[in-house]
């Protein structure tokens, strides 16, 4: 609500403009605001839950729990890790941060929603591998254990997350926080999801204007960035003036990166989605961003974020969704991206690909990339 923007806990969400066909004319719809904090019941935690400017409106004077913890921003592909015994009983009121049961709940990121998986790892202090199951009714990640106060996070993708943070003690009695995660990259991130990932490859392509001259062509420094030649490991990787930036790797591995780059392509795995990164861009650097139908035979669905400094600036494919997109090699021209500002800005201009009466533009071949 606009009174208690920024306010104690309050934090904004995301409404978004939905693009729906009535007849043959194309018209705006306000969705839902979501991955926000809404105001609460105030309780004793350090923190101003009813956003009404007062912490704890004077209820307590120490509270078990404090809510107030920044727990800061993350990065996609590197260790984000929570420590709760600064969140939970830190005036050692209790004692008992390794007899309480800890639950850790993260919501769905935006692409999580379309392909129906979380794409981050939960890790706790007395557990192995990775963990947590899938809760279709609520969208979210669950981790819960006796002790478990630690938290580790490995985010895949960019964007906006809630964390829900539930400590329960032997007597029954429960305390609980709620945050907002950011997961910021800088520069300029192209993110792909699709709902038949398993069944349908599809494959994210970008390109450079005045640099990119075609698409897809096979071992040409000049092509768009794709899944052959813009990988760590690949050797005819495009040149497009860019330094090489240090980064993580989808292993987590802090390393010497290229700019561009394509970070993960998924050929077969459920659930994968596939994203291609500019750490770099330089003021009024223009790019396309393009979706192949590589192989398959099911009807796709699609969708795009574009990420600039790590702020979701538009989300393509969601209302309608592609039509059409059936089989190889239907190619989806999407969006050209103007950079504005240094590489660290989270602005830039948008040029969606729209056509009034037909909606988005899904060509029955890879077209020409200067046919935009």
């Amino acid at each position: 609500p606009p009174n208690f923007r920024n306010v104690g806990t309050c934090q904004d969400g995301v409404q978004t403009c939905k693009v729906s066909m009535r007849g043959t004319k194309s018209v705006g719809v306000w969705g839902d605001c979501v991955g926000g904090i809404s105001p609460k019941q105030d309780a004793c935690d350090n923190a101003d839950n009813n956003c009404n400017g007062c912490v704890d409106d004077k209820l307590c004077c120490a509270p078990p729990i404090d809510c107030s913890f920044d727990i800061g921003d993350a990065q996609p592909f590197a260790d984000k890790t929570i420590d709760g015994t600064q969140i939970y009983d830190t005036g050692h009121k209790f004692n008992d941060a390794d007899t309480a049961t800890w639950e850790w709940s993260l919501t769905q990121g935006p692409c999580d929603i379309i392909i129906n998986k979380v794409n981050s790892y939960m890790k706790g202090a007395k557990t192995q591998g990775e963990l947590g199951s899938l809760a279709d009714s609520d969208r979210k990640i669950l981790l819960s254990g006796v002790g478990l106060s630690q938290l580790k996070l490995r985010f895949r993708l960019s964007g906006q997350y809630t964390l829900h943070l539930k400590v329960t003690r032997e007597n029954g009695e429960v305390h609980e926080c709620e945050w907002i995660i950011r997961v910021v990259a800088k520069g300029l991130r192209i993110e792909l999801c699709w709902d038949t990932t398993g069944d349908v490859d599809v494959d994210l392509h970008m390109g450079k204007n005045n640099t990119t001259l075609s698409w897809s062509t096979l071992y040409d420094s000049t092509s768009a960035c794709f899944y052959n030649n813009c990988k760590a490991t690949s050797s005819n990787h495009p040149d497009w003036g860019y330094p090489n930036t240090e980064n993580y790797d989808k292993e987590g591995n802090l390393k010497d990166m290229k700019n561009p780059r394509l970070d993960m392509d998924n050929i077969s795995t459920e659930g994968e989605p596939e994203n291609i990164n500019v750490d770099n861009p330089n003021n009024n650097d223009t790019f396309r961003v393009g979706v192949k139908y590589f192989s398959g035979s099911k009807l796709t669905h699609p969708v795009i974020n574009v990420y600039c400094g790590g702020t979701l600036k538009a989300t393509y494919g969601v209302e309608p969704q592609v039509s059409g997109f059936t089989k190889s090699p239907y190619f989806w021209k999407v969006v050209e991206v103007k950079w504005v500002g240094d590489y660290a800005s989270d602005a830039c201009e948008l040029t969606p690909q729209w056509n009034d009466s037909t909606g988005y533009v899904v060509n029955t071949s890879v077209p020409a990339y200067t046919s935009w």
